[in-house]
Parts: structure tokens; C-alpha cells; sequence
């Protein structure tokens, strides 16, 4: 009897787009954090963005390149040990897995740590400095030290297992969402820069961590001479 399906029913769904599956390999590979991580530090120690940023292109685009490759030569195979105990050694894939477990675990600590330093704490701080409300000044600095690093930490990473184990889509969907609001912010902060001169930004900047602080400083020399000579 002629079979009426190409192949058995596996069971296997596919629960992840292109998209997801794109957002998660710029955030999950620590491509997005180590981006971030370079353009701030960039201006700072006097390197060349732009030359970093065309450096920066090359893995971000062989790494994909390199899991699209091997999921089509090795479909439904199960991802990292497969591809490396098959073409290397089987070893090499139960070393090389144990080592990204490792990796993602320290991975998803600092992130946690990076989200409360320079997201909501940053965050606090400007609402605090716009509208002059002392309560959450005092909270930004609060978040930012042990043990509210710690508990807000583990709650954040804890929101993600949950959501992960109780629908993979509802992860993707608002990973995605993040991802696309991040996006639209790094867009504004690249036209603002565009349409602002150095001696504006060192003025606003200067007039922003008056308020902060009380103290009419010249603060921005204070952060590069400081950052240069650590």
C-alpha cells in the first residue's frame, strides 16, 4: 500500500520563526549586551566606533550563518551536541555543552545585574531628576547594592522560567517585543546624536547631573579624566 504522507508523524512542532529565532541568537548569544557593552566603553578609552561596529558585523553574521548550515545538513537533531559530537567528537559535545551551560548561567547573572544597574536604576534616576521626586532618587540609588541586586535578580530570571515553561510562543512574543522596543530606543539615541553637537551634549549633560547632584560641576571632564586614567 503506497504510503500518503512523505514521512512518519513525529510529533515535532515548530514553535519558533525566523524572528524568533533571529532575537533570541542577538540576545541569547550575548551578541546585543556585548555591543552595548562595547559602544559605551568606546568613547570613553578613545577607540574608533565605527571601525569596532564594521569588526563587530563579522561574528554576528557567521555565527547564524554557521546554525543555518548545520540545522539543514542535520534537521530535528537537537541543536549544539549533535553538531559537535558528530563532526568533531563526542566528547567535544558533552564538554563543549557543559561549558555553555556554565556560560549561560553567568550570562543570565550579569544580565540580570546590567538590567538593575543601568536600566532601572538609570531609569529611576531620570524620573527622579526630571520631576524632582526625592523617593525615587532614593530607590534608584537603593536597587543598584546588595541585596536588591540579588532579589530583584532572581525574581526577574524567575519571571523568565516561568513564562519559558508555561508557553514557549508567549516567551518568543514578548522577547520579541523587548527586542523591537530596544531597538526603537537604540534608533532615537543614534538621531539624537545626529542632530546634537559635542559642545550641546556637553552642556545638557552637564545641566542634567547638576540637578543629580546640586553641584555645578563640569562633570563630564571629571568622567573622561577619570575613565582615562583607570
Amino acid at each position: 500500500m503506497p504510503k500518503i504522507f512523505a514521512r512518519e508523524v513525529t510529533g515535532l512542532v515548530r514553535e519558533a520563526s525566523w524572528f524568533d529565532a533571529f532575537t533570541y541568537t542577538a540576545t541569547g548569544m550575548g551578541f546585543q549586551f556585548s555591543f552595548y557593552f562595547a559602544a559605551s566603553l568606546t568613547p570613553l578609552i578613545g577607540g574608533n566606533i565605527y571601525l569596532a561596529l564594521a569588526l563587530f558585523v563579522i561574528p554576528i553574521l557567521l555565527v547564524p550563518v554557521g546554525y543555518s548550515i548545520l540545522v539543514h545538513i542535520m534537521p530535528r537533531s537537537g541543536g549544539d551536541y549533535v553538531f559537535n559530537s558528530r563532526i568533531l567528537h563526542p566528547l567535544i559535545g558533552f564538554v563543549a555543552n557543559a561549558v555553555a551551560v556554565v556560560a549561560i548561567l553567568l550570562f543570565a547573572a550579569i544580565n540580570s545585574v546590567t538590567i538593575e544597574t543601568t536600566g532601572f536604576s538609570t531609569l529611576f534616576a531620570y524620573l527622579g531628576v526630571t520631576y524632582s521626586n526625592s523617593a525615587l532618587t532614593v530607590l534608584a540609588e537603593e536597587i543598584s547594592t546588595f541585596p536588591w541586586l540579588f532579589v530583584i535578580g532572581l525574581v526577574w530570571m524567575l519571571l523568565a522560567i516561568l513564562v519559558s515553561i508555561f508557553s514557549l510562543k508567549l516567551y518568543f512574543r514578548i522577547q520579541n517585543a523587548l527586542f523591537i522596543m530596544v531597538l526603537l530606543g537604540v534608533i532615537s539615541m543614534i538621531i539624537a546624536m545626529l542632530f546634537t553637537t559635542h559642545s550641546g551634549f556637553i552642556s545638557a549633560f552637564n545641566s542634567f547631573i547638576s540637578k543629580y547632584t546640586g553641584n555645578k560641576n563640569d562633570y563630564y571632564q571629571e568622567v573622561i579624566q577619570t575613565a582615562q586614567k583607570d
